[in-house]
């Protein structure tokens, strides 16, 4: 979106002119941090509009938090108003720039340009991870908006922030040229960097692959959901990986750092052997694992917020307590801890100071913007060589175990000859047995599940098998699909049982049985009996709702053939009754009900038919 503005022209003074909330703009200009400029107006419940905001400008008081603010984890939603006034220039016919809102996390970023003097709205765009990335006006990782300034012509910006977690208010005024060549060189730094952290998730994959030593792939998880969770926070991955999925993009880091957090405590636990060192702290890295699961799951229940104090808190606990189990390792004679305890220690730091100022407690600057990159940078360079010492360690160990099996093997092999055959013997009889007994379970399993859910006369599905395949179709039910429920009941059925016995009533419903299925084609679709003279059809799939009357109309026709009895023939109609998922309702019990109902509603107007 451009701001086109045009008024008279305003004599140029110094960088900045006099008073807070203002900035001098000129052509060519290099970068300017907005943030030390702002005036800031607080909007706790998040319900001021930007005319009332604009209504409420001399409410607006100076933030005083430097260069880059930062509000922690707050709930409320945030104005800020810088004045731009574009130096007078005959030249120039128009200066063009670009605002940069640093933070890619920030969950709503609105950018409004108002002629102050008027109060007209001169542009004003709606974006951030709570929208797709297309509606952004430049492809970029965080916020970009161009803007195109008459010289000489204020201006005032409004900025609102809403975040659901850590609120970075920082910003930038950038040169377009500038802005273009930062830009480039970002995108290159961090090509390198994921470049080189996938590399290392390549080559420790590679030592699993010939060591299947699972420390290794422990530690390929951690990177891989390092590697993710770096991606969602530095917007990247909104970007390039899923840039329509909004309500991920929500949640992607706090998630993919929890996976971090859960992988990072049974990798230390693994390298250090601490199960044989300290039981006190392999059960403490467990518990941390754990409670990395409690964040995801607090994430997909009470929401981001919670969860993300909740990680926050645990990023600052684990790396004290990797460092002190590294130090005990270390204690304790394992040569490759000493620089596990250096790397570990210098990205456990990164971690920490990142959460510390997620939480606010430390300032906002570059080192603890990026804490996390640089700590993760030094911690692969470091790591390699723990995991190279690691090597040696294990190959030393086990030259040591060779020597030693080779004196206790030659003790050994008299009895392992005599004992061997019988052995093979005993377990080849015990596998037979074993194998035998399981075929035997796996049937009587089988049958026994095929019996609970089948009705015996039909052979259709019963009350049970039906409420299973319909509950099994709506779990599986995508967007923009239906699932619809035929509820039907023989018309007459109770004059033919009195007429010609129940015998002839048995073979009325199994041909009508045979006759559904044959309505029925799809492997999806279940054909049941829910008892008595009562069928049911569950249609998974389906386009529209309209569909399922389709299905409806041609088991009615299909219905409406005589039934051979003997010299007899018969014709008990039915009355069907339809109902759709997600139209009708959202489960199993709302969608029967509201088919019988519109099947006993058939069978008082109508005796036969179908209402959807």
């Amino acid at each position: 979106m451009w701001a086109i503005i045009t008024a008279p022209a305003l004599a140029a003074g110094s960088e900045t002119l006099p008073g807070s909330g203002v900035l001098l703009v000129r052509p060519g200009q290099a970068p300017v941090p907005v943030a030390a400029s702002y005036l800031y107006l607080k909007d706790p419940g998040g319900t001021l509009t930007l005319d009332q905001v604009k209504d409420r400008r001399a409410e607006f008081v100076p933030l005083g938090l430097g260069d880059a603010p930062n509000f922690g984890m707050s709930p409320d939603t945030h104005w800020f108003r810088v004045g731009l006034y574009p130096e007078a220039d005959e030249d120039a016919r128009q200066i063009l720039k670009t605002f940069e809102v640093t933070a890619p996390t920030v969950s709503q970023v609105r950018v409004a340009v108002v002629d102050p003097v008027t109060g007209q709205t001169l542009s004003d765009l709606q974006t951030g991870y709570g929208y797709p990335f297309l509606s952004r006006p430049e492809p970029y990782r965080a916020v970009a908006v161009p803007l195109v300034l008459d010289p000489g012509r204020p201006v005032d910006l409004y900025l609102q922030l809403r975040s659901q977690g850590s609120l970075d208010a920082a910003a930038t005024l950038w040169d377009p040229k500038d802005f273009e060549t930062y830009s480039r060189n970002s995108y290159l730094v961090y090509g390198l960097y994921f470049g080189a952290l996938g590399a290392l998730i390549l080559y420790n994959l590679m030592l699993f692959v010939s060591l299947r030593d699972t420390t290794y792939l422990l530690y390929v998880a951690f990177a891989g959901a390092l590697a993710m969770g770096n991606l969602a926070h530095t917007g990247i991955g909104f970007q390039f990986l899923w840039p329509e999925a909004v309500g991920w993009t929500g949640v992607a880091h706090v998630i993919l750092y929890a996976l971090v957090l859960f992988f990072g405590p049974l990798f230390c636990r693994s390298f250090l052997r601490l199960d044989i060192h300290s039981r006190l702290l392999s059960g403490l890295m467990v518990t941390c694992a754990a409670a990395a699961l409690v964040v995801i799951a607090l994430t997909l229940t009470l929401g981001f917020r919670v969860a993300a104090i909740a990680e926050s808190l645990l990023g600052m606990i684990f790396p004290v307590l990797a460092v002190v189990s590294g130090i005990l390792a270390w204690m304790r004679g394992q040569r490759s801890a000493r620089w596990f305890l250096l790397a570990w220690s210098i990205l456990l730091v990164g971690i920490a100071l990142l959460a510390a100022r997620n939480m606010d407690f430390i300032p906002n600057t570059f080192v603890t913007r990026h804490a996390l990159q640089i700590g993760n940078v030094l911690e692969m360079l470091l790591l390699s060589f723990a995991l190279a010492e690691r090597i040696a360690d294990l190959r030393r160990q086990k030259a040591e175990a060779e020597a030693e099996a080779v004196s206790a093997r030659q003790a050994m092999v008299a009895a392992l000859e005599r004992t061997e055959r019988e052995l093979e013997r005993a377990v080849d009889s015990r596998t037979r047995e074993l194998m035998a007994i399981n075929d035997t379970l796996v049937r009587q399993r089988n049958e026994l599940s095929q019996a609970v859910q089948t009705d015996s006369l039909t052979g259709l599905a019963n009350r049970a098998g039906v409420r299973d395949r319909l509950q099994m179709s709506i779990a599986r039910c995508g967007p923009g699909s239906f699932v619809g429920v035929l509820l039907m009941d023989l018309n007459g059925f109770k004059e033919i049982n009195d007429s010609f016995g129940h015998l002839s009533g048995d073979v009325v419903l199994r041909e009508v049985g045979k006759r559904l299925r044959s309505c029925v084609h799809r492997s999806s679709d279940t054909v049941g009996r829910l008892g008595g003279d009562e069928f049911v059809v569950v249609l998974a799939g389906l386009k529209t709702p309209e569909d399922a009357g389709t299905v409806a109309a041609t088991i009615n026709r299909v219905l409406a053939e005589p039934v051979p009895l003997g010299e007899t023939r018969v014709n008990p109609g039915a009355s069907i009754g339809i109902a759709s998922y997600p139209v009708d309702g959202d489960d199993v019990d709302t969608l029967l009900e509201i088919a019988d109902r519109r099947m006993y509603a058939v069978k008082r107007e109508a005796k036969a038919g179908v209402v959807l």
